[in-house]
């Protein structure tokens, strides 16, 4: 197992992770019952992956419980709310005053067009 967080190689028995600390998500074995209602992919002790599905049938899910995005310091994760925040800045105040003017230009135009046309 590895830590979502750091990535770092943990033992079977660990509910934290020695090097950054975070708690360990625990693993659950699901029963026979569960088993057979489950689509995702399933592991096997030995370590081997295993479905009860036929290939024209298997669905492959993915699921992400942490999305890891730059290094391990505090800089990266500031520099990530920067550049969202720019984006949602450039979108607030060029696009949507562009969109508003256009717009107004269109109904104004329409209301010319009424009025001489």
């Amino acid at each position: 197992m590895r830590c979502v967080h750091c990535g770092f190689t943990l033992t079977d028995e660990a509910t934290s992770c020695p090097n950054c600390g975070k708690p360990v998500s625990p693993v659950s074995v699901l029963s026979p019952q569960e088993r057979e209602s489950f689509d995702g992919v399933t592991i096997d002790q030995d370590g081997g992956e295993r479905s009860d599905r036929n290939d024209s049938q298997q669905q492959q899910r993915v699921y992400f419980r942490h999305v890891h995005m730059g290094g391990n310091n505090k800089l990266s994760g500031l520099i990530t709310l920067l550049i969202i925040g720019l984006v949602i800045a450039i979108f607030l105040f060029f696009a949507v005053p562009m969109i508003v003017f256009l717009m107004v230009g269109a109904v104004v135009m329409w209301i010319l067009n009424r009025l001489f046309f």
